[in-house]
């Protein structure tokens, strides 16, 4: 309030003795028994050392005596800024004023813009698949662990992004939340140079910003005649996405209603490219409040926005990020943030699934099982436990296949229609929130509706029965901040669970 910063928002909290609440009372200069206040929105258990150091920090000053050091964190990429640069940067052009200056007068001027390519126009940008990642010897789990080889999927979008960036640099620009690092934006950083605007923790501004941008972009490729057409890139935490964020996500919305019109009254596209990461019950050490559940329903909340994606490893991304900027569209990566396995091919356990061969297909047979009536239609980063699963399966005699879906929006209703028709029993599998006894939302709500909708088709095709459906996913809309196998088998996403449910479906 007096300017005076850090700035801390109290929620509801506890008070506990210094001793339960550090490891170290005297590190952070406090007795063992004296009372400490602890925030109730704190991160999970993952960054023991910075909560300890945020809880420090707001005791001190509570006390009036505050840290020599207090602890910051995510000042980040902005740290030693030139303030007067940066103002200096933000005034008015002359004609930015000029033209403020007609409005306040009254007079008018009309401008047509006619700069727009329609969203499914290709960009043109050249790109090579870099190097596949190698097969995780521990793909299919023995005993709920996993080894040093598994990987993030955000190691595709980084190498992704990478050799985009290098290849067509004249035409991407990015607008970074200062988490570049962690959505893995910063590999835009170098190749694009100047281009590369960090905004830094104010996700309402950057991603208004990025879309304010693409325009300005498609305006100058008007005028210069270029033939690839150019576009911006942002991203940030999936939880900053559903919540503060949203408001410039729905905005970019707004901006192609105002700006967008084509000969049909139609809105065309716009291209602007969302990296949301951490996405997915899987809150590693970044704790929970960076964490997001319900990326599928945030897509379809956005009307504009063309096509969403969800990986299912790292070679998976890159697929992703080199379909996403291949059209002039609107469009969001659903990414998670820990790790997963390489999934490998069927009978080839060398060979990964998701290599430079594979050709994109919104939704992919990964394994199938001669006369199998069940299936698994799995999304994100938990293709692997549908395989432990469909083995586990296999010793009861129940065959099953396992589909993933890459592409959420839009939705392959005609592919998930045709299994509906196929299978009697299918099973969603997500890395997200399902919606409790009542609903279903995510994955298992499209498959639903998919259901609802060929009602008389598929009843049809299967000489009037129809199919059982199950789904996976959490009932919970937040979840602990723990080690992935411990999360997924305390929300429902346990080997034993995903078995019970296609065998309940029987």
């Amino acid at each position: 309030h007096q300017g005076k910063g850090p700035v801390f928002i109290h929620p509801t909290g506890t008070t506990r003795k210094a001793k339960d609440v550090f490891s170290d009372p005297a590190k952070w200069q406090c007795e063992a028994g004296e009372d400490v206040w602890v925030p109730g929105s704190i991160m999970g258990k993952g960054i023991a050392h910075w909560e300890e150091g945020i809880i420090a920090t707001i005791h001190g000053q509570r006390k009036g005596k505050p840290l020599a050091k207090p602890v910051n964190y995510h000042d980040g990429n902005l740290k030693g800024e030139d303030t007067e640069k940066i103002l200096s940067a933000l005034a008015l052009t002359p004609v930015e004023q000029s033209a403020i200056d007609r409005l306040r007068s009254g007079s008018t001027r009309e401008e047509t813009f006619k700069a727009r390519p329609k969203w499914d126009s290709a960009t043109s940008y050249d790109f090579s698949f870099p190097k596949p990642f190698p097969v995780s010897k521990s793909a299919r789990l023995a005993n709920g662990k996993h080894g040093a080889d598994w990987l993030s999927p955000r190691k595709g979008v980084n190498v992704a992004l990478k050799e985009l960036s290098e290849k067509n640099k004249d035409y991407l620009m990015a607008v970074d939340m200062d988490l570049g690092g962690s959505t893995q934006l910063a590999a835009m950083a170098g190749p694009i140079g100047a281009r590369f605007v960090q905004a830094g923790i104010r996700e309402r501004g950057g991603v208004l910003a990025a879309a304010g941008a693409a325009y300005g972009m498609l305006r100058n490729r008007a005028a210069s005649g270029n033939g690839k057409i150019p576009s911006v890139c942002t991203g940030t935490f999936a939880a900053f996405l559903q919540g503060v964020g949203r408001e410039g996500l729905e905005f970019i919305d707004y901006q192609q209603d105002l700006w967008g019109y084509d000969a049909g009254g139609l809105t065309t596209g716009l291209p602007v490219k969302v990296i949301s990461s951490h996405n997915g019950l899987n809150p590693g050490k970044d704790g929970i409040t960076a964490h997001g559940l319900h990326g599928i329903d945030l897509v379809y909340e956005l009307p504009r926005l063309r096509r969403a994606f969800v990986p299912a490893d790292a070679n998976h991304a890159i697929h992703i990020i080199k379909e996403m900027f291949r059209l002039a569209d609107y469009s969001m990566y659903i990414g998670p943030r820990d790790l997963t396995p390489v999934i490998a091919k069927p009978g080839k356990p060398e060979e990964p699934l998701f290599g430079p061969d594979w050709k994109w297909e919104s939704v992919s047979l990964v394994e199938k099982t001669d006369g199998a009536k069940a299936a698994l239609l799995v999304t994100g980063p938990i293709l692997y436990r549908a395989l432990m699963a469909k083995d586990e399966l296999s010793k009861k005699k129940i065959a099953t296949d396992v589909y993933f879906v890459g592409q959420v929006k839009p939705f392959p209703a005609a592919k998930v229609r045709e299994l509906l028709s196929a299978y009697d029993r299918l099973v969603t599998l997500e890395d997200g929130f399902v919606g409790a006894e009542d609903s279903a939302r995510g994955l298992a709500g499209l498959v639903s509706g998919c259901l609802a909708q060929g009602l008389s088709e598929i009843a049809k095709k299967r000489s009037g029965s129809l199919p059982r459906l199950g789904k996976i996913g959490s009932r919970a809309g937040q979840t602990m901040s723990q080690e992935p196998d411990v999360i997924y088998d305390q929300y429902g996403l346990s080997i034993e669970e995903i078995v019970r449910c296609v065998e309940g479906l029987s």
